[in-house]
C-alpha cells in the first residue's frame, strides 16, 4: 500500500532525509531497536533514490544545514 500510494502521490521537488547512525537514533527514539532503525533507513534510500534528494547527517548540524541551504538555492 505505501508503494502504491507513493507513486500515486505527486512528489516534491526535493527529498530532505534525515540521517543518523543507528546507534545515535536508538538513543533518540528508545522505542525502536537498531535492526528496525538500519530497515528504516535502507527503505528510506531506495524510496528516494530515483528522485532528487539531500541526506542532512543530524551529527553534523552545521555542515549539513549550509549544504540543504545549497541544495535548496539550486533549485
Amino acid at each position: 500500500i505505501n508503494k502504491l500510494t507513493f507513486k500515486l502521490m505527486p512528489k516534491p521537488d526535493l527529498f530532505v532525509i534525515l540521517q543518523a547512525r543507528p546507534e545515535i537514533v536508538r538513543r533518540r527514539k528508545k522505542e525502536l531497536n537498531l535492526h528496525q532503525i538500519e530497515e528504516i533507513q535502507v527503505k528510506q534510500k531506495k524510496l528516494t533514490s530515483n528522485h532528487p534528494n539531500v541526506v542532512i547527517d543530524t551529527e553534523n548540524l552545521d555542515h549539513s544545514l549550509n549544504y540543504l541551504l545549497k541544495k535548496l538555492y539550486e533549485n
